[in-house]
């Protein structure tokens, strides 16, 4: 009895260990992620191309500095979001993106939803993928002059 407790707690030591270790990375990840888009936005600034964002967030939706980033950086134009969770997070993470302005909480200009599609990537199961096109907003003096052009 008291070798099979032992056994247990090692076991349930071991699996907390490799959980943190995987959390860890992940956080690792997250941080290398947002240094490159950050370089790239950084990037962008420095030339007069439009930026299009294709993001795929996990199931917990976007990170709030992620959609702040987003709607801070004024040459992307469009944002292509995959959604896994059409019904929950996403619907959170399209209120950030599209409400409009509101100081600190939301700054930035806010996108417009374009264009949904589902996928249907689980055949024979009930879940989906949801893709959804936003583009910003355009300001009156930014359609005048888009339609100068």
């Amino acid at each position: 009895s008291i070798v099979v407790n032992k056994r247990q707690r090692y076991e349930q030591s071991s699996k907390m260990e490799a959980y943190q270790k995987h959390m860890d990375d992940m956080e690792e990840e997250d941080k290398n992620a947002l240094a490159k888009a950050k370089e790239i936005l950084e990037h962008s600034r420095n030339n007069d191309l439009p930026l299009i964002a294709i993001v795929d967030p996990p199931r917990a939706g976007l990170h709030p500095s992620v959609i702040r980033a987003l709607r801070m950086a004024p040459k992307l134009e469009t944002v292509v979001y995959v959604s896994c969770n059409p019904t929950g997070t996403f619907i959170n993470d399209a209120k950030q993106l599209c409400v409009t302005q509101n100081s600190k909480r939301r700054p930035g200009t806010p996108y417009v939803p374009i264009k949904s599609i589902p996928v249907d990537m689980f055949p024979h199961t009930d879940h989906c993928e949801l893709v959804t096109v936003f583009q910003r907003k355009l300001t009156q003096s930014e359609s005048e002059s888009d339609s100068v052009k």
